[in-house]
């Protein structure tokens, strides 16, 4: 799987406890580690499959070799603040993310419903038309069109997501 596939999608059977890396990988100037200035540690996993993604493929085994739980919802669910840094410092970070209609309506939509969800109804309605302009089939910018107008809670939504091992 390559760079284009990564910023379509987030790609959940690429969870970061499954990642296998040669130590000399992390060594290279272009791969690096970590990157420890991820606000809240938020999205650091989706930018060293980037990173890791410009160099080349990604090999993914469809044969679960890990086993993943997955909680009901994160400690991080209803940080909004720190999700909308982390998504706007992987847009700047990562700028070929905009080129793609895909993976830049489905951060806008994210950004959009973060946005409602904190009751920031401008920035909500803002992050909706960019995310509608970028693929109007985005999911996520009718639930913030949603939930700025009152219909639904962001939350709501979020929690019958998780239960359904989801999220936004």
């Amino acid at each position: 799987m390559g760079l284009d596939d990564l910023i379509r999608s987030r790609m959940s059977m690429l969870h970061s406890s499954t990642f296998l890396v040669r130590r000399f990988v992390f060594a290279d100037d272009e791969m690096g580690l970590v990157a420890e200035d991820a606000p809240g540690s938020q999205n650091e996993d989706w930018d060293l499959l980037l990173r890791a993604a410009k160099r080349g493929e990604i090999v993914h085994v469809d044969e679960p070799l890990v086993r993943v739980l997955w909680g009901r919802t994160s400690m991080f669910a209803y940080e909004y603040a720190t999700k909308m840094a982390s998504l706007r410092w992987m847009m700047t970070r990562h700028p070929e993310i905009a080129g793609s209609g895909t993976g830049a309506g489905r951060v806008y939509g994210q950004l959009a419903c973060w946005s409602a969800a904190s009751g920031n109804r401008r920035d909500a309605w803002l992050w909706t038309k960019a995310a509608m302009r970028s693929n109007w089939r985005e999911p996520r910018a009718a639930i913030a069109l949603a939930a700025v107008t009152g219909v639904v809670k962001v939350e709501s939504v979020l929690g019958a997501l998780h239960r359904r091992g989801h999220g936004i």
